[in-house]
């Protein structure tokens, strides 16, 4: 489904007035509070597990005479044991551990460790003497929908309606609808069990616990 067709379904499941609006952008009223129940519920569940549609292997450059590479993925989406320069993997350690392992980086060469520091940079055991190519693994950060024919990245059309229970359950929440709340709730329950059997996190270590 699409953004405008998960409001509409929110719209039914949740017995409201009519079918929904025409469009998700630019509303008022009931309409924007439902698109932004949708909205809501899709950030929910992307950040309710490590999902495994949000996996990725990215390639990433350490640009010669650099240490660091610029990032938005935080610590605790990256698979810390999974990065490698060529077929030579390089260890990761906690920020806490690496300000008092590496106060300065002053050498140059090719890095062994690496760390994510509290802002999501990249930061490496040495200054780069070439262009260096790293690859690891990691969980891509949430993704938004923000016009009508947007859908849910990564997540597959069978699974869909879990956005949908998950936003009726916030508008019942809000309502105080407590027979559709209850109805929402075991819902959206079935619902992320069906998710998490499918789709559910990788067994792998990660640079933080596990949301």
């Amino acid at each position: 489904m699409t953004r405008l067709q998960l409001v509409q379904r929110v719209f039914l499941e949740a017995g409201l007035a009519g079918s929904g609006p025409s469009s998700t952008v630019d509303q008022v009223g009931e309409a924007e509070q439902i698109v932004g129940y949708v909205d809501e519920a899709w950030l929910n569940i992307q950040q309710a597990r490590k999902w495994r549609w949000m996996w990725e292997l990215v390639t990433l450059t350490l640009e010669s005479g650099e240490q660091t590479i610029t990032d938005e993925v935080p610590a605790d989406r990256y698979l810390t044991d999974t990065a490698f320069i060529d077929t030579a993997p390089l260890t990761y350690l906690e920020w806490d551990v690496w300000r008092s392992t590496h106060p300065s980086i002053t050498n140059t060469g090719t890095p062994c460790d690496w760390t994510v520091r509290p802002d999501n940079t990249l930061q490496f055991s040495s200054i780069a003497s070439d262009d260096t190519t790293i690859t690891v693994e990691r969980f891509a950060n949430p993704t938004v929908m923000t016009a009508d024919d947007d859908t849910p990245a990564g997540l597959k059309g069978e699974h869909h309606m879990l956005i949908v229970w998950e936003a009726v359950l916030l508008y019942a929440g809000f309502d105080e609808a407590s027979n559709l709340y209850a109805h929402a709730k075991a819902q959206r329950k079935r619902k992320l069990m069906a998710v998490t059997n499918a789709e559910g996190a990788l067994n792998m270590r990660m640079g933080g616990p596990l949301a």
